[in-house]
């Protein structure tokens, strides 16, 4: 998997300046997962962030968190759940979907560009 600019800058970093409770913006453009990429037509504001021995990356909007014992594990984490929910919801009929879901679903839909 090709690392993003932010997991480069943050693999460069010495250990101690990444600390617990730093929390640092990550904004994906796309989405790349199990050989599907999913294009946004915005970047994807999300935190990320260190606690103990995990890293965090997580979206408050669609309810999405990734997390790793390194940055590498805690995106590969987030872009699986986040494939894994467009596509279930995307499955299922709106009738079907309580409407906080609902509104992720029209969310996600609006952000996804493209799928190739």
């Amino acid at each position: 998997m090709e690392k993003t600019k932010l997991l480069n800058q943050l693999t460069a970093l010495p250990q101690t300046q990444i600390t617990q409770g730093l929390t640092l913006s990550y904004a994906p453009s796309s989405i790349k997962f199990e050989g599907k990429i999913y294009n946004l037509q915005v970047p994807l504001r999300c935190a990320f962030e260190q606690e103990e021995n995990y890293y965090i990356i997580k979206n408050e909007l669609l309810d999405i968190v990734g997390t790793g014992l390194n940055p590498e594990e805690a995106e590969n984490s987030f872009f699986q759940e986040f494939a894994y929910i467009y596509t279930r919801y995307n499955e299922l009929p709106n009738e079907k979907l309580s409407n906080r879901i609902l509104q992720i679903k029209n969310i996600l839909n609006f952000l996804v560009k493209t799928v190739a």
